[in-house]
C-alpha cells in the first residue's frame, strides 16, 4: 500500500477566527494541486503554524472512509480545530492530506481500510510525540502513558549507552 502526502493546505479563518462554513476556496486549492484529491481517501493531519513559525504543530490526526471533502470538516472536527486554534493569539491552520494510491499511482477509490487504520494509529503516535496536547482521544491511552526512556515519552536527560545504541539502530 502506497500513501502520499499533499499540502500543506492553509485553512483561511473568518474575522472571528473560525473556520468558515463554506470551504469552496479551500477545496478549489486542493483540486488545483491534484485533480480528484478532495474526493480521495486516506489520513489527514490538522496542524497549526504560528506567524513566523517554520514548522507545523500537529493537533489532530484523522482518517477517511468516504473522502477528505466529506470528512475533514465534520462538526465535531471543527470543534476540535477551534479548541486547537484557541491556544494561539495568531494561528495559521493547515491540513496535510495523506492519500492512498493504487499500485499504478492513481488515487485509491476502493473500500479497504486496514492499511489506513494502521497509518492513522502510527501518525497519532508520532503526533503525540510532537505535541502531547494532540486532540485525538480514542485509542491513545498507551501512546500517552507508555514510556521507553530516551525513545518514547521520555522524561529527558542524557540517554545511557544502550539507549543511544537503540536510537542509532532505529535511526532516531
Amino acid at each position: 500500500m502506497i500513501f502520499q502526502t499533499f499540502g500543506p493546505f492553509r485553512i483561511r479563518l473568518d474575522e472571528y477566527r473560525n473556520i468558515p462554513r463554506k470551504l469552496e476556496e479551500f477545496w478549489a486549492e486542493v483540486e488545483e494541486k491534484i485533480s480528484g484529491l478532495s474526493d480521495a481517501k486516506g489520513c489527514y493531519l490538522f496542524g497549526i503554524k504560528t506567524s513566523g513559525g517554520s514548522w507545523l504543530c500537529p493537533w489532530y490526526v484523522g482518517k477517511t472512509i468516504k473522502s477528505f471533502r466529506a470528512e475533514c470538516f465534520q462538526p465535531h472536527k471543527r470543534d476540535i480545530y477551534a479548541r486547537s486554534i484557541s491556544h494561539y493569539k495568531r494561528a495559521n491552520p493547515y491540513l496535510l492530506l495523506i492519500a492512498r494510491l493504487t499500485a499504478g499511482g492513481d488515487l485509491y477509490k476502493g473500500t479497504g481500510t486496514t492499511s489506513t487504520d494502521f497509518l492513522e494509529k502510527h501518525l497519532i503516535s508520532l503526533g503525540i510525540q510532537a505535541n502531547p496536547e494532540l486532540q485525538n482521544s480514542r485509542d491513545t491511552k498507551l501512546y500517552r502513558e507508555l514510556q521507553l526512556r530516551g525513545i518514547l515519552n521520555s522524561d529527558g536527560g542524557k540517554p545511557d549507552k544502550a539507549t543511544a545504541e537503540l536510537r542509532l539502530a532505529l535511526r532516531l
